[in-house]
């Protein structure tokens, strides 16, 4: 997909700039004509497909994170990175757009006030420990190529040798892991509730649903890489995020790949293809070259489905969350750590799992079913994330309840395709970027539950599939809080409001320049033609304001303007009169583009 088109403005714009707050009337048929043909144009040019394929998540910055973020702990480490929480908001941001950004700070809000000055932004910072290292850009492709999901730990963004390091970014949860959650219990003498357990593992299977169909195998499913936010042992409530995907690699791959000679993942939860091979078995499957690393011999180069491995450690945790123990710890037995680790590998290399617990014998027979299947030795006979979810009686259940539990939202959001029409192409595409740019954790749990079930019923025929990236979820939820008259309509509790329209900018700049040429949002069309030449130039003539300094170009107030969000404005300037604040400046910017003023409250 060639996007290499040069744009300029058309000779007679498609809409006519600096219209009135009060339209004039006329009688004139020479003044209707051309406002009736400019209105055609338009309602052409926005058909215009948009894609988030090309958003700029990642890029070489000449800033370090720390320019625009200040760590407060750390909240995990490992052989190659350590992770943080760190926080953005008014105070933080020191230099580059994020400068540009804070001082724009607003000092009146656009609703009841609950985004002040002393809101803050928390992400997780994950920093590498070295530059270039083979594991970030790893970990890195495959975000990139499975997107958002809302099962699924996302990417903010990413700096690649920022001031000498490596860094990603992610949305922040509460601190909180299946894995506490279970060891929590366990100090008790107590199970997590079997509901619980079963409303959790149904999303970890969605997001394996999810990131295999990309063909991305995770590699490190267990308890401790299941991110909770939203947890309530009293209602039986968790919402749950897939993270830590430093093991994902691209699929299928065959039984004779090379594998580390420590093998892959974490022990206690690696499928058997994933480990090094075990004596007692032969060279059955692999043997061990000069140098120690897993070679090719006895094996076949059938390829093993995507998806596979991540299933065998998704029936090792839904075992021990059930159970109580993991299936293989009759290993704990052995004398020593090595002998003990020795004897996991036989075990699970043997697929000899305890059967003999009285907790085990509880458990549902089509449950049974379901943890035997998944803990096959031969990764064909394991079943797909999507029969699990389809053929597991508990699991259906649960998505049965889900499905039927009624939302408070519902009448905000059932006409939304209807608003979602009366908007120009960039209006559109900027409230994408915000919705990729926000986190589920912000954001109120019917907006993610009311995206989700609509792309459930899309067709993948028929989903937003571009370079790769299905971001049908994304144009989803750009939808639903495009069409809430608030932000705290759709967010779930303060936060820095000016940081995250700062990084969706961003995902719209892909040169990184501070504005929005033709360059940076012809790449933001799904398809490369004169159509979307003629678009653009549109959307540049229609929201261009005083900032751009005579270029033909968009600026962040630009993008402001787009979404709606005209108090955002540095004190300095504000006063009820000025155009950009208030019901008037909404409506002004209704009549510059085609937005309905219904939705911003002002009708």
């Amino acid at each position: 997909m060639g996007h290499s088109c040069s744009v300029t403005a058309p000779e007679d714009p498609p809409l006519i700039q600096g219209l009135p707050l009060e339209p004039q009337a006329s009688s004139s048929s020479s003044v209707e004509a051309p406002a009736k043909k400019a209105s055609e144009q338009s309602a052409v040019f926005d058909q215009l497909p948009l894609s988030s394929s090309r958003f700029a998540i990642s890029r070489r910055r000449a800033h370090g994170w720390n320019d625009g973020y200040i760590d407060r702990s750390k909240i995990g480490q490992g052989v190659s990175a350590n992770v943080f929480v760190a926080e953005a908001g008014r105070g933080v941001a020191t230099s580059g757009s994020r400068a540009r950004w804070a001082s724009m700070e607003p000092s009146r809000l656009c609703s009841s006030g609950c985004f002040g000055e002393a809101a803050i932004r928390r992400v997780a910072i994950k920093r590498f420990r070295k530059v270039g290292a083979e594991c970030f850009a790893l970990e890195l492709d495959a975000h990139s190529q499975v997107g958002a999901h809302p099962n699924v730990l996302r990417l903010l963004e990413s700096m690649h040798n920022g001031k000498g390091e490596d860094v990603l970014v992610f949305e922040y949860c509460d601190g909180l892991t299946v894995w506490s959650a279970f060891r929590a219990e366990q100090k008790n003498n107590a199970l997590l509730h079997r509901l619980l357990v079963a409303r959790m593992m149904r999303q970890v299977l969605l997001a394996l649903e999810h990131i295999n169909a990309h063909g991305i195998e995770h590699q490190d499913v267990k308890p401790e890489n299941m991110m909770l936010y939203d947890f309530s042992l009293e209602e039986q409530r968790a919402s749950v995020k897939l993270g830590d995907f430093g093991w994902a690699t691209r699929g299928p791959w065959t039984s004779t790949r090379k594998l580390p000679r420590q093998g892959v993942g974490s022990l206690w939860y690696a499928a058997p293809e994933m480990n090094p091979p075990v004596a007692h078995l032969g060279a059955t499957r692999s043997t061990r070259d000069s140098e120690g690393d897993v070679g090719e011999a006895d094996a076949t180069d059938d390829p093993i489905p995507v998806g596979r491995s991540d299933m065998w450690s998704a029936g090792v945790v839904v075992y021990m969350l059930m159970v109580g123990h993991n299936p293989f710890a009759d290993a704990s037995r052995k004398q020593n750590e090595k002998e003990v680790e020795a004897e996991v590998m036989v075990l699970v290399a043997d697929g000899r799992f305890d059967r003999q617990s009285t907790q085990w014998a509880a458990l549902a027979p089509n449950l049974q079913a379901y943890i035997s299947a998944s803990l096959h030795v031969q990764p064909s006979r394991r079943p797909s994330a999507q029969d699990a979810l389809r053929h597991t009686d508990i699991f259906v259940s649960v998505a049965r309840s889900a499905d039927n539990e009624p939302l408070a939202l519902e009448g905000h959001i059932a006409d939304r395709e209807d608003a979602w029409a009366q908007l120009d192409g960039f209006q559109r595409l900027a409230w994408i970027s915000v919705a990729r740019a926000v986190g589920e954790p912000e954001v109120r749990r019917e907006v993610v539950v009311a995206a989700f079930r609509a792309i459930r019923k899309i067709p993948q025929a028929k989903r937003h599939v571009d370079g790769g990236t299905d971001d049908t979820y994304v144009f989803e939820m750009a939808k639903i809080i495009s069409h809430m008259q608030t932000e705290e309509a759709w967010l779930r509790e303060p936060v820095a409001l000016t940081e995250l329209l700062r990084l969706a900018f961003n995902f719209l700049d892909v040169d990184g320049d501070g504005m929005l040429t033709s360059a940076d949002l012809c790449l933001h069309a799904a398809t490369d033609s004169e159509g979307s030449q003629n678009a653009v130039a549109s959307w540049l003539e229609r929201w261009k304001d005083s900032r751009s300094g005579g270029k033909s170009a968009l600026t962040h107030t630009s993008f402001r303007n787009a979404l709606g969000l005209q108090c955002l404005v540095p004190q300095a300037v504000y006063s009820p009169e000025h155009p950009w604040c208030g019901r008037e400046g909404i409506a002004y910017a209704c009549q510059r583009g085609s937005a309905s003023a219904a939705m911003y409250g002002v009708a």
